[in-house]
């Protein structure tokens, strides 16, 4: 059987797990008008289910009626803008949406709602379109965004902001730009806008311009924190290292961001390393949001492959990025992409599914959350095993996080505990986050293939 070991340094305590989340794009405005919304949401936010704390909510793009100004070929990722073609200003326009927020604030469990915006309004597109023209020459971006709206689109932002809180809805961030990096025209299939560096950075002046401006009159804005640059992925040097450095020393932006947040698709285990030294090197410490992740892949087959790829990505984002708050793409999806918690016939409602990855978070957001990233050295492991580490500041308690991909049981010698015994859950092919009783480490512990495994001890 191969071997391995984790040592864990009490002693190194980092940053403290703050939220787990889920959006509720592409699917709330369907599931919002079932029956069984609310059996839904407490699987996804009640202390029973996920206990996840954070809401992103998306504000759509699409003014028309008939949502014809959207992507015609993937119809339910058309969410309506609360403007329509009249310049009315409806917050309660997506109905089915609102209906999900309302509902998840009463359940009291939710303490970070973000909103959310891929694309501007279309009539402040230059294409009127959720999405851009494809360019002339490949790979050369513009924004869709017309150069005479920018402040139009900011004072838009900001009327979403203060549409919600009217409404008894407790924002906490909002997000005016989503994953700028990339084209996002017609073959994405879905709305969104791209902006370069630049003007993702006068996007941010402008919105917190305006939240200050408002915040004189309407006392609710001054809590209201921008969450940027939702960049896609973490290793991007003009997206991100350039954007963080910008972000943490513009005298303009720097006092109104309290966090830097991107997203972990398609970013590795090295270039984690290498932005986190490059984040370190400038001796800035502002907590990182991993706000949008899901596994890339047009298959729904519910077996172990991607619970094991989330939690590899949950691992390395709280151990080496040190990020703070984790949210996962959608709450809930249908039976053809694995990019929902929940899978469900969103036109029915029926046929409630739980994957193995909605238990690969139960690993971490029912677990960890409040405690803090321990650290722990991992020697002569197979390429498979890796784990994390977490606990109280104090050291009277910790959470050893162990995920086994080999396709054999691994037997891990732990060290540097508190005791020598722990209390076992374990998520494999037959088992989701099943209680094993009390298990003695002290001759080690046999992870078995394909598994996720929590070690609480006490």
């Amino acid at each position: 059987m191969q071997q391995g070991t984790f040592h864990v340094h009490p002693d190194q305590v980092y940053q403290k797990i703050t939220d787990f989340g889920a959006s509720a794009c592409w699917w709330s405005h369907e599931i919002g008008h079932n029956e069984q919304v609310d059996q839904y949401l407490d699987l996804l936010f009640g202390p029973k289910g996920l206990a996840l704390n954070a809401f992103r909510i998306n504000v759509g793009g699409c003014v028309n009626t008939d949502r014809t100004d959207g992507c015609l070929s993937s119809p339910s990722r058309n969410p309506y803008s609360p403007l329509d073609e009249n310049g009315r200003f409806d917050i309660t326009r997506d109905s089915g949406t609102w209906r999900v927020v309302k509902k998840a604030v009463e359940l009291g469990t939710i303490s970070d709602f973000t909103i959310f915006m891929n694309s501007p309004p279309t009539t402040m597109t230059k294409n009127s379109r959720t999405f851009a023209d494809r360019p002339e020459k490949e790979g050369e971006f513009v924004s869709n965004l017309r150069e005479d709206c920018y402040e139009a689109y900011a004072a838009y932002v900001v009327d979403c902001v203060e549409a919600f809180l009217k409404e008894n809805v407790p924002v906490k961030y909002v997000s005016p730009v989503n994953e700028p990096q990339w084209q996002w025209d017609d073959r994405n299939h879905q709305e969104g806008c791209h902006y370069t560096p630049e003007e993702v950075i006068r996007i941010c002046k402008l919105v917190i311009g305006e939240l200050n401006q408002r915040a004189q009159e309407n006392s609710m804005l001054k809590n209201v924190r921008i969450s940027m640059p939702e960049t896609a992925q973490w290793y991007q040097r003009t997206y991100v290292h350039d954007m963080y450095y910008l972000m943490c020393n513009d005298p303009e932006i720097a006092p109104y961001v309290d966090h830097f947040s991107a997203h972990s698709y398609g970013t590795t285990k090295a270039q984690k390393i290498d932005t986190r030294a490059y984040f370190d090197s400038l001796g800035i410490d502002i907590p990182l949001h991993q706000t949008e992740w899901a596994p890339l892949h047009a298959d729904f087959t519910d077996n172990m492959d991607f619970a094991l790829e989330m939690a590899h990505v949950m691992c390395e984002d709280f151990s080496i990025l040190h990020t703070r708050h984790w949210t996962w793409w959608l709450g809930i999806s249908g039976f053809s992409w694995p990019d929902g918690l929940i899978c469900v016939d969103k036109k029915t409602g029926q046929n409630i599914t739980l994957p193995k990855r909605y238990f690969t978070m139960l690993h971490h957001s029912r677990f960890i959350k409040g405690l803090y990233n321990i650290g722990m050295d991992q020697n002569d492991l197979p390429t498979g095993v890796t784990g994390a580490a977490y606990g109280k500041a104090d050291g009277t308690s910790l959470v050893l996080i162990l995920v086994n991909s080999e396709n054999n049981p691994v037997n891990v010698h732990l060290s540097g505990l508190p005791s020598s015994e722990a209390d076992a859950f374990e998520t494999s092919q037959y088992l989701d986050c099943l209680y094993l009783g009390k298990q003695d480490l002290s001759k080690g512990y046999v992870l078995p293939a394909r598994s996720i495994t929590n070690l609480v001890i006490r």
